[in-house]
């Protein structure tokens, strides 16, 4: 009986699968134009970066917000979070959520918010514009590999 029970565990065990990490380099300012504009179209491009602040704003109230950094992610996509280290907390009675998360995962969930918040507006204006949909997919996918991924789904649903 005992034969039978360890072999449905390593049975089970081997359909576990382990995600890759997606690598992540910051970018440098002075090339901010050219990666948002690859990655979202020209349009959503320059509005980008105020509703990634309005974002964060209506994510974390309060929050006072520095240096922004820009990260590019490998194999496309690409985000704005807060700069430094340390934590925020991310709240809306409202809504039901209140997490406390790192800044870079704030920023990321700020960022996925501006990124849907674009699509909609697109949408509404018959100019849906395909790579905020791939943006989008790569965010998530990035955002389901990061340790505070069930804080971010949290705060997303």
């Amino acid at each position: 009986m005992s034969k039978v029970k360890i072999n449905c565990e390593a049975e089970h065990l081997r359909y576990i699968r382990r995600l890759k990490p997606i690598g992540k380099w910051m970018v440098e300012p002075s090339r901010w134009d050219e990666v948002l504009v690859r990655e979202l179209g020209l349009v959503s491009a320059f509005v980008f970066l105020g509703r990634v602040n309005g974002c964060m704003d209506w994510l974390s109230p309060g929050f006072t917000r520095g240096r922004w950094v820009m990260y590019e992610l490998e194999g496309g996509g690409c985000f704005l979070a807060p700069g430094g280290a340390g934590k925020v907390r991310l709240r809306r009675h409202d809504r039901g959520f209140d997490e406390t998360v790192e800044l870079q995962s704030a920023g990321l969930c700020a960022s996925m918010f501006a990124t849907t918040e674009l699509q909609l507006d697109a949408y509404d204006a018959c100019m849906l514009e395909p790579r905020l949909g791939r943006q989008t997919a790569r965010l998530t996918r990035f955002m389901r590999r990061q340790p505070e991924a069930s804080a971010l789904t949290r705060v997303l649903d």
